[in-house]
């Protein structure tokens, strides 16, 4: 089994991540490999006041 991590941050004094980013470098991954499994796919979200938000979306594979 391998991961394979993303990471998304708003673009320069944004404040929230372009959902559109985040699904099309996904989709460009997977298309370019398309011989992987996927087994599971997990995201995970970080902010606070200080900083910005950031979100993390690791997919499973074989």
């Amino acid at each position: 089994m391998q991961i394979k991590m993303f990471s998304f941050s708003p673009s320069s004094f944004g404040l929230r991540i372009n959902p559109e980013e985040v699904e099309n470098t996904i989709a460009k991954w997977l298309m370019e490999h398309p011989q992987i499994r996927v087994h599971t796919i997990q995201h995970s979200t970080t902010s606070s006041f200080w900083y910005t938000p950031q979100l993390l979306v690791s997919i499973y594979f074989e």
